[in-house]
């Protein structure tokens, strides 16, 4: 990729890197409206970064990146409202879907069983804790937690196939994404805890940004 685009990409982290900062500060004081805003600005800057790196690299991951990205944009507003959540949770089901395509497109679909297999218990044990709770979600959450172990069994076989940069950004950015819905599923239908809106949206944006800068590597 040329250096000019290298340095935008430089720039571009950084803007992630403050913007993210306010949105987490704006949500631990009430900041509501003004969260809200930053929340989606943050996503924005890290979409504008695939759309840079697709235009250097031109290669079918950045490009399905971006696709991914629009529909985490999109649940990010949505989620900014409780009456919403059905809705943005939808959008998270299309964005993960789209990072799933994405990760195939490297080396195929992965027929990995291990992987899977820890995913699986990990998300039954989580099902369990949860059932009683989540209510009129039950149906919902099963097919969204389907689609994210997909995802992420996808992302960690990537391992099995090269040891790389891109390799292990993607694996590592699909656990911290794992992480962040484990523990917002958590905090919304078992126990709050304050801790958990800069755990959930930390994790969230390296793992996005982490995906959206494996495309570097990929031309």
């Amino acid at each position: 990729m040329d250096a000019g685009i290298y340095d935008t990409i430089k720039i571009l982290g950084c803007l992630v890197i403050l913007s993210a900062i306010a949105a987490i500060w704006f949500k631990q004081h009430q900041g509501t409206a003004i969260y809200a805003k930053f929340k989606a600005f943050t996503t924005i800057l890290i979409l504008l970064a695939g759309i840079i790196i697709y235009i250097g690299v031109q290669s079918n991951y950045s490009a399905i990146m971006i696709a991914a990205l629009t529909f985490c944009l999109a649940g990010d507003i949505l989620l900014t409202r409780k009456k919403l959540f059905i809705y943005g949770l939808l959008s998270f089901m299309a964005a993960n879907i789209w990072f799933t395509i994405a990760f195939v497109s490297i080396h195929g679909f992965s027929f990995k069983i291990f992987p899977l297999s820890v995913l699986a218990i990990i998300y039954f044990l989580l099902f369990i804790y949860l059932r009683r709770s989540l209510n009129r979600y039950l149906i919902p959450i099963i097919i969204y937690s389907c689609i994210i172990i997909i995802m992420t069994w996808q992302a960690s076989a990537l391992l099995y196939n090269e040891r790389s940069i891109p390799a292990f950004s993607i694996a590592a950015g699909s656990f911290l994404f794992l992480f962040s819905d484990l523990i917002l599923a958590l905090n919304k239908f078992k126990k709050t805890f304050k801790v958990a809106e800069i755990l959930i949206l930390s994790f969230y944006w390296i793992a996005i940004f982490a995906f959206t800068l494996a495309g570097i590597y990929l031309s």
